[in-house]
């Protein structure tokens, strides 16, 4: 859904930031909204609209926003423990794992453990 200019009323980004509360005593930076409008967060952006040099939203949107960024939240199955992409075990070819063993078979052979 993108804004729509006859029922909603546009806020600027600076705007946008003050009406969000603040985290740790400080205001939400208007280079993060600006951040969720491109790359979104989670996948889903900030609708905006731009006039000139300047951005737009509007209340109406941010609602959106956060409203399905809770409903992909409610969505996804609760795990005690989060394990980023870059950490996940990735399946290694068998010529891999073969190397690796026989790497690890002469740091044992050196050390004179085996």
């Amino acid at each position: 859904m993108s804004i729509d200019l006859k029922t909603e009323n546009l806020i600027t980004l600076n705007q946008a930031a003050q009406l969000l509360p603040r985290v740790n005593e400080n205001r939400i930076h208007i280079s993060t909204l600006w951040r969720w409008c491109k790359k979104g967060l989670k996948g889903i952006t900030l609708e905006y609209l731009r006039s000139g040099s300047r951005i737009f939203t509007s209340q109406q949107a941010m609602q959106r926003f956060f409203e399905e960024l809770v409903r992909l939240d409610e969505a996804k199955p609760r795990r005690s423990f989060h394990k980023p992409a870059y950490l996940k075990n990735k399946p290694r070819s068998e010529k891999s794992r073969q190397r690796q063993i026989e790497n690890a078979n002469n740091i044992l052979a050196k050390a004179k453990i085996i």
